[in-house]
């Protein structure tokens, strides 16, 4: 449904730099994660300042919700639930760049690559999750419902598998400081994949379901 309102949209000046604007706010959450998810897990150094990118994703969040502000005030009966997509979406992107922020953060007492304890497999979900970031920019240019659904299944999949490390988990006698790293970081990975979901959603499912599983 949306993407042939999308498709649409792109006749209109203001919709088509609304979507170019999602498409770069979904770029820069790509590199939060990847530098994020690089210096804690690698003990990488970056010299990127993840604080300002994310300042900049909320800034285009700003602007598109202008523009749309100003399409709807241009044709006030046009386009209203594909605006609501829309806003919706990028309330998902934002939270992307805040949760890699939240991942930063977990790296500050730590000065070491992490590894075994269940990091081993966090890297492996990493490696799984980063990819899908350009996936999901895939399914918003190209308007393929095929792409998004298998996208959302890949997104269900990565949040599984988080659930079922943190119930493992649970059952282990790690070190506080480990398993508190651990627990977060799986809760972090789970909530990206959910965002990106919700994110690949706009394509196949109405407005009332985004984020949740397509009907056959």
């Amino acid at each position: 449904m949306f993407g042939e309102i999308w498709k649409f949209w792109k006749k209109e000046t203001l919709i088509d730099k609304a979507e170019e604007e999602v498409e770069k706010m979904l770029v820069i959450a790509k590199d939060m994660f990847r530098i994020a998810m690089s210096v804690l897990l690698d003990n990488e150094k970056s010299r990127a300042d993840l604080y300002k990118m994310d300042r900049g994703l909320n800034e285009i969040q700003i602007d598109v919700r202008r523009k749309i502000l100003e399409h709807l005030s241009i044709n006030p009966a046009m386009d209203i639930t594909a605006s609501l997509i829309l806003i919706t979406i990028v309330v998902d992107i934002e939270r992307l760049g805040d949760y890699s922020k939240n991942v930063l953060d977990l790296s500050q007492n730590i000065d070491m690559k992490l590894k075994g304890c269940y990091f081993d497999e966090i890297r492996d979900l990493r490696n799984e999750l980063e990819p899908l970031f350009d996936e999901t920019i895939s399914v918003i240019k190209e308007m393929r419902k095929d792409i998004g659904k298998e996208e959302m299944q890949k997104c269900t999949d990565i949040a599984k598998s988080c659930d079922t490390l943190l119930d493992k988990l649970m059952d282990d006698d790690l070190t506080p400081k480990k398993a508190i790293l651990a627990t977060l970081l799986l809760r972090y990975i789970k909530r990206i994949a959910s965002h990106l979901k919700n994110v690949a959603s706009s394509v196949v499912n109405p407005f009332a379901r985004l984020g949740y599983k397509p009907k056959e």
